[in-house]
């Protein structure tokens, strides 16, 4: 059994607070064991965590590793350590050695970046609100989520999904851009080398993603290829950025938040007078393509749930209706006639076995007639009103309808199941800066 000192050494445990939740066993994501027996450190599990014992050994390479996660590792090895008792009995032991531990005093973990805020300043003063599709499908669902990601500033880390998705976006942007095969697949396997390691069972892995590549450029090579459209300097269009103004909502009152926390570089802490507010649509199209039966943007999608309910999404996609809205507010002089269509490229991957299908493919066309358009835009603008409503009257409800939903577990439900006391604490501490913008990827 672990004593209070022995727990002591782990600079990355919290406070009490933070306890709550990292409690439940199943939630781990990695093992401390994991990472000395994997990282090259020549060591086998067993003695890996006998290693333990001599952390301060490993104490750089581990603190960087798992970032602020100490505290469910030395639940995880506590666990081990304590076979003998039943998960309920292991988390009321847990809890009696940690808080009879001190706290250590603890550096913050240095963020990648400042998080973004949700405004920015006007040359004239007024206030400018750029939204995108991740801060739409916010507004769209729940309004304390929406605070949490956009008015605080705060999400999870990347899942072994999402990093999967944004390479094989990579490798099929370069494609798109005239990029050869091989110089394509390079850069999609470096892109790989940035991230951190994933568990055994994990499938979305590197060669997982090699694979989906040579099949789908084998897949469609007996297929006519993609036309992308071209700018005037005839480069392709692909990953476009656009910012296109969509209203402007008069507000003429105080928002009861500190300037600092809602404007961009402004350091003053009083409550955030606004006039009005410059609202932007803003976005990043993965390419504009046509053929001889129409054209619109593309947009590639990674899945492992493909199905008829896949495809029902997008027959009132917020996102593709609005990236069709922006394409013929901005390009639509790059098409012969008219876009009225998105084109869904779908590379769906599941877990390899000996009977299933590890890759799928496929294209399809969804039409969005003009009223559609014209209903799209009017009801951003209604969510957009509804989203400073709630900055204006200083609180955004839970909408619990979407605590689980079809893709998952909302990514601040650990935060809405702890107490109203600790949640931001919780917040601040475990969640990362929100720092991208289609409009400004390179942000850190």
């Amino acid at each position: 059994m672990l004593t209070t000192a022995q727990l002591s050494q782990l600079e990355r445990i919290r406070t009490i607070e933070s306890l709550q939740a990292f409690l439940d066993y199943h939630k781990l994501e990695f093992k401390w064991t994991y990472f000395l027996a994997s990282e090259g450190k020549g060591l086998t599990v067993m003695e890996a965590i006998r290693a333990w014992y001599k952390i301060e050994l490993y104490k750089a390479d581990f603190d960087q590793w798992i970032s602020n996660r100490g505290l469910q590792k030395a639940y995880d090895f506590f666990a081990i350590t304590n076979q003998g008792l039943n998960p309920h009995e292991r988390r009321v032991r847990f809890r009696q050695q940690i808080e009879a531990t001190p706290t250590r005093p603890i550096v913050a973990d240095t963020p990648k970046g400042a998080a973004r805020r949700i405004f920015s300043r006007h040359a004239d003063g007024n206030l400018i609100l750029e939204i995108d599709n991740t801060s739409l499908s916010s507004f769209n669902s729940c309004a304390r989520a929406a605070e949490f990601r956009l008015v605080r500033g705060r999400g999870s880390n990347s899942s072994p999904a999402t990093r999967y998705g944004s390479a094989i976006h990579l490798f099929l942007e370069k494609r798109l851009c005239g990029v050869d095969h091989t110089a394509a697949m390079r850069s999609m396997i470096d892109l790989f080398k940035t991230y951190p390691p994933v568990m055994p069972d994990e499938w979305r892995t590197v060669d997982h993603a090699i694979n989906a590549m040579t099949q789908y450029e084998a897949f469609y090579s007996q297929r006519p290829p993609l036309k992308v459209l071209k700018d005037d300097q005839g480069a392709p269009l692909v990953e476009i950025p656009f910012c296109i103004p969509l209203t402007t909502v008069d507000v003429n009152a105080t928002f009861p938040w500190p300037a600092s926390m809602l404007v961009n570089g402004e350091t003053n802490a009083d409550h955030l007078k606004v006039g009005k507010v410059y609202v932007y649509w803003t976005g990043k199209i993965d390419a504009l393509v046509e053929d001889n039966t129409g054209g619109g943007p593309l947009d590639h999608k990674t899945t492992s749930m493909l199905g008829p309910s896949f495809y029902k999404d997008f027959e009132l996609s917020q996102q593709m209706i609005g990236y069709l809205w922006a394409t013929r507010k901005v390009f639509l002089d790059r098409f012969s006639g008219v876009p009225r269509r998105v084109t869904i490229d779908v590379i769906a991957g599941r877990k390899p076995t000996k009977t299933g299908v590890a890759h799928e493919f496929a294209r399809e066309h969804f039409t969005y007639s003009d009223a559609q358009l014209e209903e799209w835009e009017a009801n951003t603008k209604h969510l957009v009103a509804d989203f400073l409503s709630h900055l204006l009257r200083g609180y955004f409800p839970m909408q619990t309808n979407w605590c689980v939903a079809k893709y998952g577990v909302c990514p601040y439900h650990e935060v809405c199941t702890m107490s109203p006391s600790h949640r931001l604490g919780h917040l601040e501490r475990s969640y990362e800066p929100m720092t991208w913008s289609p409009l400004h990827p390179t942000t850190d």
